[in-house]
């Protein structure tokens, strides 16, 4: 579209700097990470603008380690049963003495164990922030790894807390039909629904001040999806609880280790791009096309013409790109050359890595049984495999196993039983020992159509109840400091603006020593943060980067010491009310912007307008003497 129209382009995200897409700097021939402008989290906290969160994390033992068989009651051992007749028969295993362990990563995907669920649950409700004098939980938002995982998170809930009704604990998800009727209920203060189970839904693009509470019972590992999760809860909310008292943070409950895993890679996982079915048969295709080329290959008829026959099918796909699209428009060179039937006469490795590059992310699905084109998938990718001894097919193999035996099962289907011959050929040991690409296209183009009959053969989740044991996790690094720069530096002076020397020699405009500087340096440039930090909230506004003229902008200086120092020049140390006025107003300009010079009073409002001579008289010439003492005692 920005290559399309001509226009200006002015581009705003929210997503955090350090994470926008190159392609968004690069747009704008701009340096990667460097915007013209970028609000941080920890600003807008720290501006009042949005509230930090506290962090909650826990272990639990299921989905850290996973259950061990071994550790679990006879009565576990007896729920986990029929999850092994299953898997038994599934991989034709003899049933007999079959047990393993289970892992983290099948809990709530394969295996959904309820007592991780309540435990949840109970600590949300034990810990987590509420409103009503503490009778009612806040707002929360439960992020669930999938919608069967929601589903039960709403069902044990409901169990647990029936006092609270059907409409205190909801799913809200792509599959509910009226979601945006809930998504406008939840956002009601002290109305139902209070807790809000949500896949994907509620991860960004919703507005809910009142969230107290958020539970990641998911794994995150895009930093962009996890700081979205995060700002559902940042919003301001005014008067939340029964006392008037403001809303002035969150709590985030954490069981699966997200935050130390943004600990340890700050900037997550890089999303891939994920190739469409239709890319990869238009490449693996592509692939089969190049390697086919070889004289080995162009003096068997079948093989060369195969290899016809697919470059012709290739070519035929590129044709039929509709050209009036933006982005078939923007890679026409190439849909060009490729509708050229010369050129498919013979691809360089190039030719086959633009075909992929630049024109298979082009094409748009067809409608077509999805099922017969993964069917083609499996075997084209077993077939390129005899052409490249780089492919590895072991998996594709197994898969064409399995679904011939799903298929030799369903032999009362008409349609299956004529292919029955063909099913078992692929079954045996024989056919794979003695694989060819006119055998492999052969059993594709007999069984591709028989894939409609694998609608509803998806695998069996199971429910279980084995105890969990889930503990707080202290101590761990937090992804985000939620206080700014400018912050940690006001703590620092605060605490130590009385009992720091260097500090109160910048207090009563004692001379600083050459070390002196260097330890406020090292305190406000490596300690406090960097000097990237300092030069970005300090920078050339004081003196060009001056630290104790920075720390006299905040702290100030001792008025009486200052207005004594006047005085000290006059033999009777006595200021009529306009003269202790005039030097007030000095006195303030430091406490303000941390130094003065002689430049200063010459030219800069409001000095430049005092009528210093008519005030002072013989005593004008002390002012520049005054001003140099208060600027030599920091430089």
């Amino acid at each position: 579209i920005f290559d399309y129209f001509d226009s200006l382009l002015v581009g705003l995200t929210a997503t955090p700097r350090d994470e926008v897409d190159r392609s968004t700097y690069h747009l704008f021939n701009m340096e990667e990470g460097s915007p013209n402008y970028s609000y941080e989290l920890d600003e807008a906290v720290a501006d009042n603008f949005l509230r930090p969160y506290k962090e909650l994390r826990y272990n639990s033992a299921h989905l850290t380690s996973g259950i061990k068989y071994d550790d679990l009651s006879e009565a576990e051992k007896e729920q986990l049963e029929k999850v092994w007749l299953y898997e038994s028969a599934k991989n034709a295993l003899d049933p007999r003495g079959y047990k393993r362990d289970i892992s983290g990563e099948e809990l709530f995907r394969y295996i959904y164990n309820d007592d991780t669920i309540d435990k949840v649950l109970q600590e949300l409700m034990t810990k987590g922030l509420k409103v009503q004098d503490g009778e009612r939980i806040g707002k929360t938002i439960i992020f669930a790894y999938n919608h069967k995982h929601a589903v039960r998170i709403v069902e044990r809930f409901n169990l647990l807390y029936p006092k609270f009704g059907p409409d205190f604990c909801v799913l809200i998800d792509n599959t509910v039909n009226y979601s945006q009727s809930l998504i406008e209920k939840f956002e009601l203060r002290d109305k139902d629904p209070q807790i809000a189970v949500s896949v994907d839904m509620l991860d960004t693009g919703i507005d809910v001040p009142d969230i107290l509470n958020l539970v990641f019972f998911k794994v995150v590992r895009s930093k962009i999806k996890f700081m979205q999760m995060i700002g559902r809860g940042t919003r301001l909310s005014d008067d939340i609880f029964d006392d008037g008292k403001d809303k002035e943070e969150f709590y985030i409950f954490d069981y699966c280790n997200n935050f130390e895993f943004f600990g340890k890679r700050p900037d997550g996982v890089e999303a891939k791009p994920v190739q469409s079915l239709t890319e990869r048969l238009f490449s693996v295709k592509a692939d089969i096309v190049f390697e086919l080329q070889a004289l080995e290959y162009q003096e068997d008829d079948v093989a060369r013409n195969y290899r016809l026959q697919l470059a012709d099918e290739l070519r035929s796909q590129v044709v039929e790109l509709n050209r009036s699209r933006i982005d078939v428009r923007r890679r026409l060179e190439y849909v060009d050359k490729y509708s050229v039937v010369e050129v498919w006469q013979h691809l360089t490795l190039g030719d086959v890595l633009q075909l992929k590059d630049f024109v298979s992310p082009l094409l748009m699905p067809v409608s077509e049984d999805i099922n017969a084109k993964r069917f083609d998938l499996l075997v084209l990718i077993v077939m390129f495999s005899l052409l490249s001894p780089e492919v590895d097919p072991a998996k594709s193999q197994q898969k064409i196993m399995k679904i011939a035996e799903i298929l030799s099962g369903k032999t009362s289907i008409p349609d299956v039983a004529k292919k029955i011959v063909v099913i078992k050929e692929v079954m045996s040991q024989q056919f794979w020992k003695s694989l060819s690409m006119k055998g492999l296209e052969r059993v594709r183009v007999e069984l591709r159509d028989l894939m409609q009959f694998l609608v509803g053969e998806k695998s069996e989740i199971f429910t279980v109840d084995i105890e969990d044991t889930i503990t707080p996790v202290d101590g761990a690094p937090s992804v985000i400091i939620t206080t700014t720069y400018r912050q940690r530096v006001m703590d620092f002076l605060t605490e130590n603006l009385h009992s720091n020397e260097t500090l109160q020699k910048i207090m009563r405009i004692e001379k600083l020593t050459e070390n002196d500087i260097l330890e406020l340096e090292r305190i406000f440039w490596n300690e406090l943060g960097t000097k990237e930090d300092y030069d970005k909230h300090v920078g050339n506004r004081f003196a060009g980067g001056n630290v104790a003229v920075f720390i006299r902008s905040v702290i100030g200086i001792d008025r009486d010491v200052a207005m004594q120092k006047f005085t000290d020049f006059l033999s009777d140390n006595v200021l009529n009310a306009e003269q202790q006025e005039y030097i007030r107003s000095i006195i303030n300009y430091v406490c303000q912007n941390g130094d003065i010079t002689r430049e200063t009073i010459a030219k800069e409002t409001p000095f430049d307008s005092y009528d210093w001579s008519g005030v002072f008289d013989d005593r004008v010439s002390y002012i520049p003497k005054y001003v140099d003492d208060l600027h030599d005692a920091i430089s």
